[in-house]
């Protein structure tokens, strides 16, 4: 264990601990419920039982610091302003599209069904969708996790945490090494309006400069832990004698209304092309990418 920061883990392992109540049921926050298989990579594995506890695993100052997402993230108790700052900061609101998501789905080894891989109830948020255009999913399979409230839990808090796009880069002086990658900070800038605003450190390098001396480079995400509470009322009950049901690809949903019309194409020549157009309105799903 010498190669763990022992702090962080047992920070972890009391977030795991945490009793969480969905109805009448009380049961940990997180378990891990699976089977390590040594024919795997190493880097498999250990992926594998992050995803049990929405975990990261990061690297710094010669230990592992592992982290799990609970109710709430301790932030450092200094925080971040501008007279720490040198050089420039730069801000990116939104990352890629491809980045962003406002559905999760997948399958976990169902406890109620023979610990069978089976799909989770899927998660979405329908304002998240409404601001998208259409649905965005994001597979996410659990293999060790067993009971589906816990899956339903994990597919909403990586959801959320999608959605947490902001990213600011960010230089200082010798005051941030005090902080490590995996750190959540507190930020206090006027020109952007943030007072006390957390982000969790991505990357951190410290770089001599000729002429800023040397500085610590932070590069870090906005984490606001109010936003990936999850809310147990959204949760889907899935009586155990009937499991969770896996979708096989072979039946799609009619659409509830199909219209079709002919129309003409006329290229820059005058030449004239028919051609029908289809609409089809149905139900958003994300089993569902086109017809033909």
């Amino acid at each position: 264990m010498g190669d763990f920061d022992l702090d962080a883990f047992e920070t972890a392992i009391n977030i795991c601990e945490d009793d969480v109540t969905w109805l009448s049921t009380t049961h940990k926050r997180y378990t891990c419920d699976g089977v390590i298989d040594s024919g795997n990579k190493l880097s498999t594995n250990i992926e594998n039982i992050l995803t049990s506890m929405v975990g990261k695993l990061y690297y710094s100052s010669g230990k592992f610091f592992m982290s799990a997402v609970g109710d709430s993230k301790s932030s450092e108790s200094t925080t971040i302003t501008e007279d720490m700052m040198v050089g420039g900061l730069t801000l990116a609101t939104k990352t890629s599209r491809r980045n962003q998501y406002n559905t999760v789905k997948g399958q976990f080894n169902n406890e109620d069904a023979n610990y069978i891989a089976t799909d989770y109830p899927i998660r979405d948020v329908a304002t998240y969708i409404g601001e998208d255009g259409e649905p965005l999913t994001l597979d996410v399979d659990l293999p060790m996790t067993t009971n589906h409230f816990r899956a339903q839990r994990i597919a909403y808090i990586t959801l959320a945490k999608s959605r947490q796009q902001a990213t600011i880069n960010l230089k200082l002086n010798l005051t941030g090494m005090r902080f490590k990658v995996g750190d959540n900070v507190k930020i206090t800038y006027s020109k952007f309006g943030y007072v006390e605003k957390v982000f969790e450190i991505q990357h951190l390098q410290i770089i001599p400069d000729p002429e800023l001396g040397v500085y610590v480079d932070i590069t870090a995400v906005e984490d606001d832990p109010n936003e990936t509470i999850y809310d147990t009322s959204s949760a889907i009950d899935v009586p155990a004698t009937q499991g969770v049901n896996s979708y096989d690809g072979k039946v799609v949903p009619t659409p509830t209304s199909i219209d079709a019309y002919f129309s003409v194409r006329a290229d820059a020549l005058g030449n004239t092309t028919p051609k029908l157009e289809i609409t089809i309105d149905d139900n958003p799903s994300p089993y569902i990418t086109h017809y033909q």
